[in-house]
C-alpha cells in the first residue's frame, strides 16, 4: 500500500478537525512506523467504544484500543477513544486535539515496539509524546500537557509525570 494515499485514521465521530489528521500527519506517522501502513485506525467516541469502560477513566480525554489477531498489523484492530466532554473541560483546541491524536497513534506504533517490555508506563508516555513530536506537534503536546496540569482533574501524582513529560518534550 501507498503510504501517501493511506488514509490512516477513520473518523467515526462528528469532531471535524479529525478529519485533519490524514492529509497532515498519517504520511508522518507511517514514515516512523511502517506497519501502520496495513490497517486504519477508527476515532471513535467514548459512549460508542465497547474498551471504554475497561481501558479510561472518568478524566481521560484519549485513549486507545489495540489488538493484533494471528500476529500481523495487517489483521489489527485499533481504535482511539475520544471524551468530548473531557476535551471540552480541558479547553483543549484544534490542534491540542491532534496532538492527542499523534500520541495515542504512538501507543499504537509502541505496540509494534520490539523491546516494549522493558519500558514502564511512564517511559511509554514520554515515547509515544516524542512520536507526535516527530509528527511536527511537539508545541501543542506541551501547550496539552500544560493544560491537563493546570486543570484540577488530576492527582498530584499524575500532575508529577505530566510535569516530568513536559521537561522531556522539552529535551527533545
Amino acid at each position: 500500500m501507498n503510504a501517501i494515499n493511506h488514509n490512516l485514521i477513520i473518523n467515526c465521530t462528528d469532531i471535524s478537525v479529525f478529519d485533519a489528521f490524514n492529509g497532515e500527519y498519517s504520511k508522518k506517522a507511517i514514515e516512523i512506523c511502517s506497519l501502520l501502513q496495513e490497517f486504519q485506525i477508527r476515532i471513535v467516541c467514548v459512549c460508542e467504544s465497547p474498551y471504554a469502560k475497561e481501558l479510561m477513566v472518568e478524566n481521560d480525554a484519549f485513549g486507545y484500543y489495540m489488538e493484533v489477531n494471528s500476529g500481523k498489523a495487517s489483521n489489527a484492530n485499533a481504535e482511539i477513544i475520544v471524551n468530548p466532554t473531557m476535551c471540552d473541560r480541558l479547553g483543549l483546541t484544534d490542534r491540542e486535539m491532534l496532538a492527542a491524536v499523534a500520541h495515542e497513534v504512538g501507543h499504537i506504533m509502541f505496540y509494534f515496539h520490539t523491546e516494549k517490555d522493558k519500558y514502564n508506563g511512564n517511559i511509554e508516555e514520554m515515547i509515544c509524546d516524542s512520536y507526535a513530536c516527530r509528527m511536527g506537534l511537539k508545541d501543542e503536546m506541551i501547550s496539552l500537557l500544560k493544560k491537563m496540569v493546570e486543570s484540577g482533574e488530576y492527582s498530584q501524582n499524575q500532575v508529577k509525570q505530566f510535569k516530568l513529560r513536559i521537561n522531556y518534550i522539552n529535551l527533545i
